[in-house]
């Protein structure tokens, strides 16, 4: 898709007005992204009988991958400057940092896992990196690409692994599971452990969406939006998924009619039909009486039974340390919630923005939800038009659902997946100016 070619609707900006991104900077970002995906399917070279050191490239790989990324995003930020970031984005996106080094610190201090504190700092930090950078338009088109690229790279993988049962990795060693049996859901196979790669999906169908008319590109991403559907709630029967891809295609569908002020009947009748009889397929088959049986009693548990009963852990473990928290690596102890072992040390809560409050207390969440509330702010029209703030708008409902209702993988390789929701954030703090 030749972006700079097309026309983009009266009172909209041309995506590629700013310059283009530096060729070290983009070199840097794509060797990244790269390397992600070849430590997402390390596994894969176990099971075809190389022997590769599975621990060890996780994390020498995950550690690689962000100091390409981040690296990058300083050269994008070094030679394009921030004139077009809000000054309090800015501000915020730096105490923000300020803050990480000195959780880490509290950490230590504690006698946190330097491991675990060291996996949440990259983490962490690489969101307030892609803050800064995904402000930047070409920053936007180039990673759109990139995901698009590895998205449909990967479909092959998950399709052909999704009975092939995945070998554990301990600090011993990797090796074949002796569980062999996979449930109904796939969470010990191959496939799973590639679902990080198309977890781009919804963001890409969102951006194919509210994009200028014509393309490849902008069709392979909004089919990306329905295969991902398919695969996250029909293969691996994820019950917040689907409530998840239905917001997010309806918010998508209302907000480029009501910014723009027209209606294009065709084409959102050819795609709620399209939704339609996808959906209706799905409703007849085996996977959707499961995913039902799932969201109306699982296991004999209604749908936030377990989330409350990790909360209430949460709250008499942690108590008033939420105003501080337990920095970097800190954890609790969820055992009477989630009923094993290991969750004596529990580092993640599964109400995903109470998190925040477990590593760096209120102000790391104070930080987090200024940012996030900045979309709210009143916006021009104009602003509102250009398609990668559009498409953070339309964003907006379905990743603050996501961040109050989903745990945060905190570490470095879910760079990729949580890419698209900080690229959003970023947006809501580019001034006003649409160039």
């Amino acid at each position: 898709m030749q972006l700079g070619s097309v026309a983009i609707p009266t009172g909209t900006t041309n995506l590629h007005q700013q310059q283009p991104l530096p060729p070290a900077a983009k070199r840097c970002i794509y060797f990244g992204l790269l390397v992600i995906v070849l430590v997402t399917v390390r596994k894969l070279l176990f099971v075809c009988g190389v022997p590769v050191p599975v621990r060890l490239i996780s994390q020498l790989g995950g550690f690689v991958s962000f100091v390409f990324l981040v690296l990058g995003m300083w050269m994008l930020n070094r030679v394009t400057g921030v004139g077009l970031i809000r000054p309090s984005h800015l501000w915020l996106a730096r105490t923000w940092q300020v803050l990480l080094i000195a959780l880490f610190l509290y950490g230590m201090a504690r006698g946190n896992s330097v491991s675990i504190a060291g996996k949440e700092f990259i983490a962490l930090w690489f969101f307030s990196a892609t803050w800064l950078a995904g402000t930047n338009n070409e920053f936007w088109i180039a990673i759109t690409k990139a995901l698009t690229i590895i998205f449909y790279a990967s479909l092959p993988l998950i399709f052909f692994s999704t009975d092939i049962v995945a070998p554990v990795t301990t600090y011993s060693g990797t090796s074949e599971a002796e569980y062999q049996y996979i449930g109904v859901r796939r969470t010990n196979t191959l496939a799973y452990e590639f679902r990080p790669l198309i977890g781009s999906g919804m963001f890409l169908g969102v951006w194919g969406l509210v994009q200028p008319k014509g393309g490849k590109w902008r069709t392979l991403q909004i089919a990306a939006f329905a295969l991902a559907f398919a695969i996250q709630v029909g293969v691996f029967k994820f019950r917040s998924s689907a409530g998840f891809f239905l917001l997010a295609g309806a918010s998508a569908l209302v907000v480029r009619p009501i910014i723009e002020r027209r209606v294009r009947i065709a084409f959102l009748v050819s795609i709620v039909i399209a939704f339609s009889v996808g959906l209706g397929a799905f409703f007849m088959t085996e996977a959707s009486n499961v995913l039902l049986n799932r969201i109306a009693n699982p296991d004999g548990n209604s749908m936030f039974t377990s989330r409350i009963a990790e909360l209430q852990s949460y709250i008499e473990s942690i108590g008033l340390e939420m105003a501080v928290g337990r920095g970097l690596g800190g954890h609790y102890n969820a055992q009477a919630a989630i009923g094993t072992d290991h969750a004596a040390n529990w580092h993640t809560v599964h109400l995903g923005l109470l998190v925040f409050t477990l590593k760096g207390g209120l102000p790391l969440l104070t930080i987090f939800m200024l940012v996030l509330a900045s979309g709210f702010l009143p916006r021009p029209r104009s602003w509102l038009m250009h398609p990668c703030n559009m498409a953070a708008m339309a964003l907006l409902p379905v990743m603050v659902l996501q961040f109050c209702l989903v745990p945060f993988g905190l570490s470095p390789m879910s760079s990729i997946s949580y890419l698209p929701p900080m690229m959003a954030m970023a947006r809501f703090g580019r001034t006003n100016n649409p160039e």
